[in-house]
């Protein structure tokens, strides 16, 4: 089983009576999952928030493809403005809301049970950062959304209270995430939450957080370091990234210096030296996800990295394979689960991302899944 904690707390004999009460069924099925970004957030102009995107955007085909490598669960990002009026926080949009309905009918028709991620653009983060009403305001809605969701199995479905909250500020984050699980677990008060750490939900975000008083919880985190090989060549955040092109996995010195005559921004000529002296490699991964694995026993409590993975429009795929081989394993030694990003977007698990999917063979192999699907 791939879980952070002491095992010890799996049983329901101490269901209520433990740090960590997590059912062990739904820790078995958060093992090896993906993202099914790009459907209900992150959406583009090209395909807008139309009932035709939400109902063709991830198919049959693309479903029995993961059953077929034996993925247990997908990971759902949910923009929650999709769903709900700001001034009728207790009202659900019906046209979005069945659209979303008929979604996790079909993720669960194939036996893969589904993480309900809230995934809102960052100007709707920074509202939450600046606006107390805007808390409650949200709240509000999550009660409203959870009580709809509680009708699912909670076997099967999981609900996850806020993609990377970026509160910049942990203290004021944990009374967010506590008032919003309040408002949750009082809609679905048999469902698994997960929580995670303020900013980007890192390592240190997350190993910042004093664990809550809800026992039903598995913790999250996300892991892309180092960002200068895993964001190389993307043009959101830091802009450094952008300029980078055909960075090396593991880095040496050597290797960087053969790249630097090529990049001519000067933050990214830093951020690339400072790389390649740090000598990233599988021992530096393994040391800070090990923090991680000790903070879940420190509390005794369940954790999972439900983001992981490399922008793949400018890496050499052995690179980009080795290091999504070497999180994987580290993750799987710490007995924590994973949920790699993503299927289809620029992270992708698939090849030709817009026409006919086919799963990537290189990738499939790094994950340790099965090759049955190509």
């Amino acid at each position: 089983m791939a879980w952070g904690g002491d095992d010890k707390s799996w049983g329901f004999p101490n269901f209520f009576g433990s740090p960590s009460a997590v059912s062990p069924i739904r820790l078995e099925r958060m093992q090896r999952g993906v993202n099914l970004s790009h459907w209900f957030a992150q959406v583009d102009e090209r395909h807008g928030s139309s009932p035709e995107h939400f109902r063709h955007y991830i198919t049959t085909r693309d479903l029995e493809l993961l059953q077929a490598i034996a993925l247990d669960h997908v990971r759902l990002p949910v923009n929650p403005e999709f769903l709900f009026d700001m001034d009728q926080p207790d009202k659900l949009l019906p046209e979005a809301l069945a659209s979303l309905d008929e979604a996790i009918a079909l993720i669960l028709a194939h036996h893969l049970a589904v993480i309900v991620d809230l995934h809102p653009d960052p100007e709707f983060k920074e509202a939450l950062r600046t606006g107390d009403q805007f808390v409650d305001t949200f709240g509000q809605f999550w009660h409203t959304f959870a009580r709809h969701l509680s009708h699912y199995d909670p076997d099967w479905l999981f609900l996850e209270i806020l993609n990377e909250p970026e509160i910049h500020q942990s203290e004021h984050w944990a009374a967010i995430q506590q008032r919003l699980i309040e408002q949750v677990r009082s809609a679905a008060p048999d469902h698994t939450l997960i929580a995670t750490g303020d900013n980007w939900s890192a390592v240190a975000d997350l190993v910042a957080l004093e664990p809550l008083a809800d026992h039903n919880i598995v913790y999250n985190f996300h892991f892309y370091d180092p960002s200068v090989f895993t964001h190389q060549g993307a043009d959101w955040a830091y802009p450094a990234w952008f300029h980078l092109r055909g960075v090396p996995y593991p880095s040496h010195p050597q290797a960087i210096a053969k790249l630097l005559p090529q990049v001519a921004d000067e933050d990214a000529r830093y951020a690339l030296r400072e790389y390649g002296d740090q000598r990233w490699h599988r021992g530096k991964i393994e040391t800070k996800i090990q923090q991680v694995a000790a903070w879940a026993k420190q509390h005794n409590v369940k954790v999972i990295c439900n983001e992981f993975g490399v922008f793949k429009y400018y890496v050499d795929a052995l690179d980009r394979a080795q290091w999504l081989r070497d999180v994987r394993q580290t993750l799987e030694n710490q007995q924590i689960g994973w949920t790699m990003w993503d299927y289809a977007g620029g992270f992708a698990l698939v090849l030709n991302a817009d026409k006919e999917r086919q799963l990537d063979p290189i990738v499939v192999q790094a994950l340790g899944l099965t090759k049955a699907a190509f």
